[in-house]
């Protein structure tokens, strides 16, 4: 899964695209696998505030003003397998147009959930000057595109033609690439 997970904890601060051309993707399977990331990021959490505290005890350094961020929750109260499967954008496509189309519109798609992150961002802004807090999930920008199987549907041989899965892709492929800097996995 790929989604706006911090850094801290080896996310990508990105959301992802899935484009199921076998009809194989599970969101059953994906929440599970959501549930256990929630849980390895929340152990990860702790772990990391224990080692903290275990430093300033060493240095001597607890102060009231320490003990009262130690409270405070490390993982953001919209970190759940539901939210993370918000991230997960799933295009089902049937045939050989509706791949082609898919991809071919695929540039708007992360264009504008590119905007509403910006949006998004200058509202929180607004927002912690105004409340000094931050509630809501971000949108995160597209990070990675996943094409399961690109070459499902051009495998066909069409009378009079051969179908290549690549040939008319690669140079709108390098763009999303290197333009939008995306991860495509094909």
């Amino acid at each position: 899964c790929a989604l706006p997970i911090s850094r801290i904890y080896g996310g990508v601060e990105g959301e992802a695209v899935y484009i199921d051309t076998e009809g194989s993707f599970s969101p059953e399977r994906c929440y599970t696998m959501a549930q256990a990331l929630v849980k390895h990021v929340q152990a990860s959490a702790a772990r990391r505030e224990q080692q903290r505290l275990m430093r300033q005890r060493q240095q001597q350094l607890t102060t009231t003003a320490t003990a009262a961020t130690t409270t405070k929750s490390l993982v953001p109260s919209w970190f759940n397998p539901n939210t993370i499967l918000n991230g997960i954008h799933v295009f089902r496509v049937h045939d050989e147009t509706s791949q082609t189309l898919t991809i071919k519109h695929l540039e708007q798609f992360i264009k504008g959930r590119q905007e509403d992150c910006l949006i998004q961002k200058e509202r929180q802004k607004q927002q912690q000057h105004q409340e000094g807090q931050m509630g809501e999930m971000p949108i995160a920008p597209i990070k990675i595109v996943i094409i399961d199987s690109i070459a499902f549907h051009y495998r066909v041989r069409i009378v009079g033609r051969v179908l290549s899965p690549c040939a008319g892709n690669t140079d709108f492929f390098c763009f999303f690439a290197t333009c939008l800097f995306l991860t495509l996995l094909l």
